[in-house]
């Protein structure tokens, strides 16, 4: 969102992050290998995020939900979580400046960072990589972080004509690449410090949502459904080789590759190349782990522990939930 700025993010530190994984190249929605968890056992937990200030928790792989925050009020509002994270050991939760930026290293104990960072904008997602963390958000403001515990406005969108907003953010490639809209056309920047970013507007009329870094490339479905793109450095953007489709959204899960549509299946794959259909409702991001697949849509939490087969609304409230991780 800017070409340079100025930054006490301190480049050549030696950090020592809670993870051991610091050259990740895992997208925003994974859950980076701590060298512990295994996203294939029952022994994890579910958490998910959404309006109202919407915090849950689930230690039955999504069959019942402990509701740890709910402000009783929806809409677009202060309260909204738009997302939730488990990258390099570090749970991270995001969303309007009333739920902005909350970071814990054990998803129990949680330290808000809004307040300390005067954070005029929400942020709509984090990645890993290259040993730091960086988040952006609304008028692609940028959060840095070399330890999840010091944090640096690398970037505060000061009298930025127009609002290119970073809906989301992922790290592949040795670059972070941030993808959005500026009104309705599609905006991207890209940064290998997260302090130098290269803008770039798309020829899309639609705004470009969840990207993500999976089998050596960057996938961003479109808002209109129409697509989803590639790429390899984040400038350079193909349409990807896929069935006609309404695709909803990208995410990356447990090793797996997962593309949601309206049209009553999702697309999985686990090497980038090859497809598979399984049965599902319409749904946004969607998360894997221990046997279950957890899909979010507008009210509704979508559970399936049969791959496809049936699937039951497991949600608590009646709130819609943003995103889910599996995570310890």
């Amino acid at each position: 969102a800017v070409d340079t700025v100025d930054t006490d993010l301190i480049e050549d530190s030696d950090p020592i992050p809670p993870g051991d994984d610091d050259d990740s190249d895992t997208d925003s929605d994974s859950d980076t290998d701590d060298g512990v968890f295994d996203p294939e056992g029952t022994d994890g937990r579910f958490y998910a995020v959404g309006y109202a200030g919407l915090y849950m928790r689930s230690s039955d792989l999504g069959l019942t939900w402990d509701v740890i925050e709910d402000q009783g009020s929806g809409g677009d509002d202060p309260t909204l979580y738009r997302n939730i994270h488990w990258l390099n050991g570090v749970y991270l939760r995001v969303g309007n400046s009333g739920r902005g930026f909350w970071v814990s290293t054990d998803g129990e104990q949680w330290t808000d960072y809004a307040d300390d960072m005067g954070l005029g904008q929400w942020i709509g997602g984090v990645a890993y990589g290259n040993g730091m963390w960086l988040a952006a958000g609304g008028c692609g403001v940028t959060l840095g972080s070399t330890d999840a515990v010091t944090w640096t406005n690398t970037y505060d969108a000061p009298g930025q004509a127009g609002c290119e907003h970073a809906r989301t953010i992922a790290y592949g490639n040795g670059v972070f690449v941030t993808v959005g809209n500026n009104g309705a056309p599609a905006y991207s920047a890209v940064t290998t410090d997260g302090l130098t970013f290269t803008d770039y507007f798309e020829t899309s009329d639609f705004g470009w949502h969840t990207a993500q870094f999976a089998f050596g490339q960057f996938w961003v479905a479109l808002d209109d459904g129409s697509a989803v793109m590639v790429s390899s450095d984040g400038v350079t953007w193909t349409a990807a080789t896929l069935p006609v489709h309404r695709y909803q959204r990208v995410s990356y899960t447990a090793g797996r590759l997962v593309l949601t549509t309206s049209d009553g299946v999702m697309l999985v794959s686990t090497n980038g190349t090859d497809f598979v259909d399984i049965d599902a409702p319409t749904m946004g991001g969607v998360v894997y782990g221990g046997g279950v697949w957890l899909g979010q849509s507008s009210g509704t939490l979508n559970r399936s522990d049969d791959n496809g087969a049936t699937w039951v609304d497991v949600n608590p409230t009646d709130h819609s939930v943003q995103r889910c991780i599996y995570a310890p």
